[in-house]
């Protein structure tokens, strides 16, 4: 877990049950806390430690208004409830793995599509539309390229 906001300092303290760390002179302000950083981050891991597994952890300071989340490896996002509900994850339907779950994109909008269609090209798929239409290229010139082994295309 990472807390980054420095005003809810009381907030943790609260959540932590140490209100007498609110007023100690040496986590008093910002920079005195940021000055003891090893020490911050002792007290908060020794008390994160506490408790029997994350979830508990992270409710705990959602209930005392400390934005937070868990970190999570890449196999735990894609089990996760609220990534799962809110659509963070995403089914991928691959013409050479087959289909298969992702992260997708955590930051959504109104405009951003529901499924966005993305396909993985395979590789060199698009040479010749790239060497044609930026590039310039010849369908001759192109293809002495292919001969000579220095475009490559296939699927690996």
């Amino acid at each position: 877990m990472l807390m980054g906001f420095m005003h809810h300092w009381p907030d943790l303290c609260a959540a932590m049950n140490r209100p007498e760390l609110v007023d100690d002179p040496f986590f008093a302000t910002d920079a005195d806390r940021l000055e003891r950083r090893d020490e911050v981050v002792q007290l908060i891991e020794e008390w994160l430690a506490t408790f029997a597994d994350v979830h508990s952890a992270v409710a705990t300071l959602e209930n005392h208004g400390i934005p937070c989340a868990p970190i999570l490896s890449v196999e735990e996002t894609l089990s996760y409830p609220h990534l799962v509900e809110r659509g963070t994850v995403r089914t991928v339907d691959d013409r050479l793995a087959g289909e298969f779950q992702i992260p997708g994109m955590p930051i959504k909008s109104s405009a951003y599509p529901e499924e966005p269609g993305y396909s993985a090209p395979t590789l060199g798929e698009h040479n010749r539309e790239i060497l044609r239409g930026f590039l310039k290229r010849s369908d001759v010139e192109i293809e002495a390229l292919v001969e000579a082994g220095v475009l490559v295309s296939g699927e690996y």
